[in-house]
This record gives structure tokens, C-alpha cells and sequence, in this order.
């Protein structure tokens, strides 16, 4: 079995060097463009998650800023309607007013 391994070791290391000479320039070649590749890909990542991250910021104070409008355009709507339902209150109680004037002059006539 030692022997046989052993050639099998031998065999690999030989078809290796084999490889090596015929394609070792290209694989090298190969592997620095996979390299340069592979650092221009998370170049490009960690500048595409800084963008994300930027927008994403922006996005959120551009949200608490309409929030703030809503919330004053809310207020001032609430405001107004009151207003008017003041206003109907008060026409209602005038009515009331002269609903009693016209009815003590029509008993009165």
C-alpha cells in the first residue's frame, strides 16, 4: 500500500508539473485578473452600500420633514374646523334667539 501511494504522490506531482508548464502563464495570468476582478467587485460594493446607506439617511430626514408638514397642515385643518363648528354653534344659538324674539312678537300681536 506505501508503494502505491507513493506512486500515486508521484503520479499527481508529475501531471502538476506537467500543468504547470504548459498552462502556468495563462493560470497566472488567470488569477491576477480573477484577483483584480474580485477587489473591483467590493470596490464597487462598498461603494453601492455607501450610496445605499446615504440615500437610505436622506430618505429618513426627507420622511421626518413631510411628517412635520402633515403634522402642521393637521393642526391648522383642526384649528379651522373648529373654528367652524364654533361658528355653526354660535349661528345655532342665534337662531334659537330669534326663534324666541319672533314668537314673544307673535304672541304679542
Amino acid at each position: 500500500m506505501g508503494k502505491e501511494s507513493n506512486v500515486r504522490q508521484d503520479d499527481t506531482s508529475s501531471v502538476e508539473q506537467i500543468k504547470n508548464l504548459i498552462f502556468g502563464a495563462e493560470i497566472r495570468v488567470f488569477n491576477e485578473q480573477f484577483t483584480a476582478l474580485e477587489k473591483q467587485l467590493n470596490d464597487h460594493k462598498r461603494l453601492f452600500d455607501k450610496k445605499i446607506q446615504l440615500l437610505s439617511e436622506e430618505i429618513a430626514g426627507n420622511l421626518a420633514n413631510l411628517d412635520g408638514i402633515i403634522q402642521t397642515k393637521l393642526d391648522a385643518n383642526q384649528k379651522q374646523l373648529q373654528k367652524e363648528i364654533e361658528k355653526l354653534n354660535d349661528d345655532k344659538v342665534d337662531r334659537e334667539k330669534l326663534k324666541e324674539v319672533l314668537l314673544k312678537i307673535i304672541e304679542g300681536v
